[in-house]
């Protein structure tokens, strides 16, 4: 059974820092800077609108902790996926001719800006939904034409016991604290029934289906970097994380990411099946591909601590929201296992989701 949760109020991003060096325009070729803005999404990297008088409006990101020749190759991926007539957000070549300038002691790189929106899955029709997974089925397919075969990284462990007895460290500082605030609260609550989930399952195995279906993925295909306009996906960004992995761990992995429901505390399903079912019209993949996937992500979050070692090793706070609404969405996923299965298949059947109040024409 899923673990009662209680509200938990999302704390929020602080703002990056504001300051670009007048160093990187000059690099990056622009004159007659009107206004400069920080970008209020994402926790990887600084990102920064720019006004100018010459070329209006433009985007500038700086790359933190990246290595520069893996930059480049993933700038000319995405040129090439432009090329081809994919909605992706490529890079701007500078006048000293490159799309990666180093500049003021950082890496950055200079992009069209493009207008649109983030979408949350559970405010997207059916349309949509299935246009999204359609978009990332292409994708996929595009790169597999792009690049040549790879091979995927090594795996992170996913130890159950490492992960038992973190929980049981983190339960005891935290029931040790004399001013326990919000969050304190909700990781009280929330690791017992997470432990009784992992001490229940059982042990993930090696399956046939993680050598299928290989290939050349997004690597962080969510919300954020996914912008729509007039009801339509205007752009696809930020392929940092391009890696080599099952299609299916991204299929589900964005799920997940994509369509939990309003209230966080499970999936938007039928939605999430209109995804699935989109993805699979331009690009098949099996029952037995998809559930091992789900299976293995189940695994991570289940045992993925990372965001408690961060608040409570580090002092950083940043990654507290993400720790809520994986804790949300595992208990609840627990619990649907049934859902969980008719989403995989794509099966929309049960619902009326372009009636769905909050959703925008497809």
């Amino acid at each position: 059974m899923p673990v009662s949760l209680p509200a938990v109020p999302l704390p929020a991003v602080p703002p990056p820092d504001s300051g670009l060096p007048d160093a990187v325009l000059r690099r990056l070729g622009l004159r007659g800077v009107r206004e400069v803005r920080p970008v209020m999404v994402g926790l990887t990297n600084r990102c920064w609108q720019v006004e100018t008088d010459r070329d209006g409006r433009l985007f500038v990101k700086q790359f933190l902790g990246a290595e520069p020749d893996r930059l480049r190759d993933q700038h000319r991926t995405v040129l090439a996926l432009r090329e081809r007539g994919l909605a992706v957000a490529a890079p701007l070549v500078t006048p000293e001719g490159h799309t990666l300038t180093d500049a003021a002691g950082g890496l950055f790189a200079l992009y069209p800006w493009v207008e649109g929106r983030h979408l949350p899955g559970w405010r997207m029709s059916r349309g949509q939904a299935s246009a999204l997974g359609r978009q990332l089925a292409v994708l996929h397919r595009e790169l597999a034409q792009l690049l040549p075969p790879g091979s995927p990284g090594p795996a992170a462990p996913t130890d159950r016991e490492a992960a038992l007895r973190a929980i049981d460290a983190f339960l005891l500082r935290v029931t040790r604290r004399s001013d326990c605030d919000a969050f304190d609260r909700f990781v009280r609550a929330h690791l017992p029934g997470r432990r009784a989930l992992l001490e229940a399952a059982r042990p993930l195995r090696p399956s046939p289906a993680a050598a299928e279906g290989m290939g050349w993925t997004h690597g962080d295909f969510h919300m954020a970097n996914v912008l729509w306009y007039g009801g339509r996906i205007a752009a696809v960004l930020d392929f940092d994380a391009l890696t080599v992995r099952a299609y299916a761990q991204e299929v589900v992995r964005s799920l997940m990411l994509f369509f939990p429901s309003r209230d966080r505390r499970g999936l938007a399903t039928a939605q999430a099946a209109a995804f699935v079912a989109g993805y699979l019209a331009v690009s098949p993949l099996s029952e037995r591909q998809l559930a091992w996937a789900a299976e293995l992500l189940w695994w991570e979050r289940a045992c993925d601590l990372r965001h408690l070692e961060r608040h409570y090793g580090r002092g950083d706070r940043t990654r507290d929201h993400l720790f809520v609404m994986d804790g949300l969405l595992l208990s609840w996923w627990s619990g649907h296992p049934d859902q969980v299965a008719a989403v995989l298949a794509g099966d929309v059947s049960p619902a009326p989701i372009d009636a769905i109040p909050g959703g925008i024409p497809a």
